[in-house]
C-alpha cells in the first residue's frame, strides 16, 4: 500500500509514543484530527500500519503500531525489525492507561515548546519507561532489559527501584555540552506517600553514584513531578516534606542540598506547551515558584554539581 505524503510522521508519532491518542497526534502534528483519522481509516489500519486500541464507546480512538507500521520503523531507522526499540503491544488499554496519557500529554508539551526557534533548550532525546534494549533477551530481568530499570541497593541493605516515567537528554542551545538528565515522574493522586519516599530515595541513590553521568553522559540531573487530578498544591506541599525529611537524614548535608536542588514540581492543569518553559510554573523542594530553564554559569567540575533548567 502506498502511504500519503503525511503519514510517516503518523507512524513516527505513533512509535515515540507507543499508545496515543487521536487528540494527541492532532496536537503534536498540528494537523486536523479529523483528517488524521481519516488516513488511519483509508490507509494505515487496512494496511497493518496501525492497530486500533480497544474502548468504550465514551472513549476517545487510540492507536499503537501494527506490524508494517513496525516494519516501516525499521526501515527508517536502518536497522532489522528484532532491534526496533519498541515493545510487545496489546490493544487492550490496561490498568496504567490514564497515567499513560498524562505522560505522553507532559511529553507532548516540552516536544512542541522545543521546537521553537525562541526555546533556549533542546531535546537531544527522550527515554520512554518502555524502552527496551535491543541486544537483551526477551525474558530478560526488569532492570536488565528496559533502558531506564536500575536495581539499587543501599548501604542498610534496602533495595530500592529507579523506574522513571520517562527521560528526556536536552541541552541548551547556546552549550551543547551540558547536557542534563531530566527524569519525569508523572503523578495522578494515587500513590501512598510510602511509594513516593521509595522513588526519592532511589533517586538519591542514582544521583550519589552519579549513574547520570555513566548511563547517559550527562553533567547533572533534575527530576520533574507533574501531578494530575489534584485541585491544590497539598500534595506537592507533601512531596517537599518528603524531600526535606530524606535529606535531613543524610550524613553530608551538602550533598543533600544538591540533592534537593535537583527537584521541580507542577500541576498538569498549570502545564502545556506554551507554558511549561516560558511561566514559572514550577515549584523548587523550598516551594518557590520558578521557570524550566534558567540560563546561568557553566556548572563547577566536582560530583554531582548542577545545571539550573
Amino acid at each position: 500500500m502506498t502511504l500519503a505524503p503525511g503519514d510517516p510522521a503518523i507512524l513516527m508519532a505513533i512509535f515515540a509514543y507507543r499508545y496515543v491518542t487521536s487528540g494527541q497526534l492532532a496536537r503534536r502534528l498540528r494537523r486536523s484530527g479529523q483528517v488524521i483519522r481519516r488516513a488511519i481509516r483509508k490507509r494505515l489500519k487496512p494496511g497493518g500500519f496501525v492497530a486500533t486500541l480497544q474502548r468504550d464507546p465514551t472513549e476517545e480512538a487510540a492507536w499503537t503500531l501494527g506490524p508494517q507500521g513496525i516494519a516501516f520503523v525499521a526501515n527508517e531507522l536502518g536497522c532489522p525489525v528484532s532491534t526496533v526499540p519498541f515493545p510487545r503491544t496489546s490493544t487492550k488499554r490496561g490498568l496504567f492507561w490514564r497515567h499513560t496519557m498524562l505522560v505522553n500529554d507532559v511529553r507532548i508539551s516540552f516536544d512542541l515548546a522545543t521546537e521553537s526557534e525562541s526555546s533556549p533548550i533542546r531535546i537531544e532525546r527522550t527515554v520512554p519507561e518502555w524502552e527496551v534494549k535491543p541486544a537483551v533477551r526477551r525474558g530478560a530481568p526488569h532492570h536488565e532489559r528496559f533502558v531506564l530499570s536500575e536495581h539499587l541497593k543501599a548501604s542498610d541493605g534496602i533495595t530500592y527501584w529507579h523506574r522513571p516515567d520517562c527521560l528526556f537528554l536536552m541541552h541548551p542551545k547556546a552549550d551543547g555540552a551540558q547536557r542534563v538528565a531530566v527524569f519525569l515522574e508523572a503523578d495522578r493522586n494515587t500513590e501512598s506517600m510510602k511509594r513516593i519516599r521509595d522513588k526519592m530515595e532511589a533517586f538519591w541513590l542514582y544521583w550519589r553514584r552519579q549513574r547520570f553521568v555513566d548511563s547517559f553522559q550527562a553533567v547533572a540531573m533534575r527530576v520533574l513531578f507533574v501531578l494530575d487530578d489534584v485541585t491544590n498544591r497539598r500534595r506537592i506541599h507533601s512531596m517537599q516534606e518528603e524531600l526535606r525529611q530524606l535529606a535531613s537524614r543524610r550524613e553530608n548535608a551538602t550533598a543533600a542540598e544538591a540533592f534537593r536542588r535537583c527537584f521541580r514540581f507542577a500541576r498538569m492543569h498549570d502545564l502545556d506547551e506554551t507554558t511549561v518553559l516560558a511561566q514559572q510554573i514550577w515549584y523548587d523542594a523550598d516551594d518557590q515558584p520558578r521557570r524550566f530553564f534558567h540560563p546561568v554559569h557553566p556548572p563547577s567540575s566536582e560530583p554531582g554539581a548542577e545545571v539550573r533548567t
